[in-house]
């Protein structure tokens, strides 16, 4: 060890030793600060897109698209999104159901997957 070395050791040291004796430590830690802006999580809203083209927000049937992102909006503007569309649903309609969310402000969207089934699927 190089005698720079074990300056920045002796120092580390204590300055340790001088927070351990203090109830609360003096200097600004990260996790106080953290802990104290931490907000609830947000909200995750199912919306299911049928291969009729139907629609359903939190299990509940709407007419439209644009129906379901009203629907969405209103239960909390700052809804996460996850779409499980059917795999024999129309690419437009999924489409069409993005465009609306993305319309009246929600922005995080996610897409629910089956996984692959086949030969090459793990098991």
């Amino acid at each position: 060890m190089t005698p720079g070395q074990r300056v920045r050791v002796v120092v580390l040291a204590v300055v340790a030793s001088s927070c351990a004796h203090e109830p609360r430590c003096p200097c600004p830690c990260p996790a106080q600060a953290v802990a104290s802006v931490e907000a609830p999580p947000p909200r995750v809203v199912s919306v299911a897109l049928t291969r009729s083209g139907a629609v359903f927000v939190d299990g509940q049937a709407v007419a439209t698209a644009s129906e379901a992102a009203a629907k969405v909006h209103a239960l909390t503007p700052a809804a996460r999104v996850v779409i499980a569309a059917d795999a024999e649903a129309r690419h437009g309609d999924v489409i069409h159901l993005v465009e609306a969310l993305k319309a009246v402000g929600v922005v995080h969207v996610s897409f629910a997957v089956d996984a692959p089934r086949g030969p090459s699927s793990p098991e």
